[in-house]
């Protein structure tokens, strides 16, 4: 199986874990991570997800989400091809930002199985097109996982 995690999901391990919903999505992505560790999923990277990484202000929060990133089986290059597909998410999609069309254009392209994120909005837009991947929040990746 393959993954994409996008950077909203990744920064889950750094953010304050006195919020219940940081708290809770923070341990299913140390369950996630401990999945990929094991070998038994793949996590591919983008361009688009190292560059977030590389401009994370905060020093410490940048090196655990690098050492996160240096887990990745490969990372998707954004080509024309990715950038067309993006626009082509974002006309479809009404409200949707272009970094989460081009996280979905690289996960795409890197034929993943499910992007995880921790946007709820941005799982709920995603129904309203057909995607080549599934877009899941972090309990429905986990519901996934344990079927």
């Amino acid at each position: 199986m393959k993954v994409y995690i996008d950077d909203s999901a990744l920064h889950r391990l750094v953010d304050d874990r006195r919020l219940p919903e940081v708290k809770y999505d923070r341990e299913l992505m140390v369950m996630l991570v401990e999945i990929i560790e094991k070998g038994s999923m793949d996590f591919i990277g983008s361009e688009v997800l190292n560059n977030q990484i590389k401009d994370t202000e905060d020093v410490f929060k940048r090196t655990v989400l690098e050492v996160l990133y240096s887990m990745t089986k490969e990372e998707v290059k954004v080509t024309r091809n990715i950038l067309d597909r993006a626009e082509e998410i974002r006309r479809k999609l009404v409200g949707i930002h272009y970094i989460d069309s081009l996280h979905i254009a690289c996960a795409e392209a890197g034929e993943v199985d499910a992007l995880v994120t921790c946007d709820t909005r941005l799982v709920l837009l995603s129904k309203g097109i057909k995607l080549k991947t599934r877009l899941l929040t972090l309990p429905q990746w986990m519901m996934e996982v344990l079927k």
